[in-house]
């Protein structure tokens, strides 16, 4: 609903330049009514390539479960408390490495990955590395996990990182 509002009134405001710099009315309303058509036509083209995002992504971002361990070092006749995380992440190549933050697998014994295309089944994975200053962390799915996948979906769903040295300036980026 927000991003519909901010549209419409993106095309109210492009219309409303093109309005200011018309002489007489015939000039005023075909100004308008080119400005209207060329946005609508470039948001049009936004939305294919949302739609063409979307797509590529599905099944390669997931939800990430981590369960964890608090001790309290002040009540040491106390058991740990048990707790669970999760965040998401996505896969960034075919061999199962995922990428997510690093404050949802902090402290975690165990990690898993669910897939949307796979419903509630739960995939092991490891935490390979993690920064905590950048708060990111590095997964991967276990052998057994990598094969229930392949069985279900005949691949990895991942998504190629982009070349952030290859943008320009105020470029929108998906």
């Amino acid at each position: 609903m927000k991003t519909r509002f901010f549209l419409s009134s993106l095309v109210v405001v492009t219309c409303a330049a093109s309005v200011l710099k018309a002489k007489d009315t015939n000039q005023l309303v075909g100004k308008a009514t080119q400005a209207a058509t060329e946005m609508v036509g470039e948001l049009t083209a936004t939305s294919h390539e949302w739609e063409k995002a979307e797509q590529r992504a599905k099944n390669s971002v997931v939800q990430v479960l981590a369960k964890q361990v608090s001790f309290d070092w002040t009540k040491p006749f106390r058991s740990p408390n048990q707790h669970e995380g999760c965040g998401s992440g996505f896969f960034i190549n075919a061999e199962g490495y995922l990428l997510t933050n690093f404050h949802v697998v902090e402290g975690a014994f165990a990690v898993q990955v669910c897939i949307p295309a796979l419903g509630r089944i739960a995939i092991d994975a490891t935490v390979e590395s993690a920064c905590p200053k950048s708060d990111i962390a590095l997964l991967k799915v276990t052998p057994e996990g990598k094969k229930v996948i392949l069985q279900e979906l005949g691949k990895v769903p991942y998504l190629e990182l982009g070349d952030s040295e290859e943008l320009k300036l105020v470029e929108p980026v998906l």
